[in-house]
């Protein structure tokens, strides 16, 4: 994406500065300065998405300890009472 605006801003500079041997440097620089932009740029998407996917999961795990917590406690309550009902007898 950005390397063909790279390119293009090569030739440009190049042509602007006039020296014909200027176009050889001019229009790789160009093009590995837009290449670098578009690698930084997909690099960000990724920890974006990567950071969103994570953030899903722990609410997740969360979630499930939470639930997992309250199904033990009643457990633990429905035991105590049992408990407490055997030795009343």
């Amino acid at each position: 994406m950005l390397c063909c605006v790279g390119l293009f801003a090569g030739v440009i500079a190049g042509a602007y500065l006039g020296v014909p041997w200027a176009l050889y440097l001019t229009i790789p620089l160009g093009a590995a300065g837009g290449l670098l932009a578009d690698i930084t740029i997909f690099r960000t998407i990724d920890k974006k998405n990567k950071r969103g996917s994570e953030e899903e999961k722990q609410k997740e795990t969360s979630r499930n300890q939470m639930c997992c917590a309250s199904i033990f406690n009643l457990k633990k309550k429905k035991q105590q009472t049992e408990t407490a009902v055997a030795s009343e007898n």
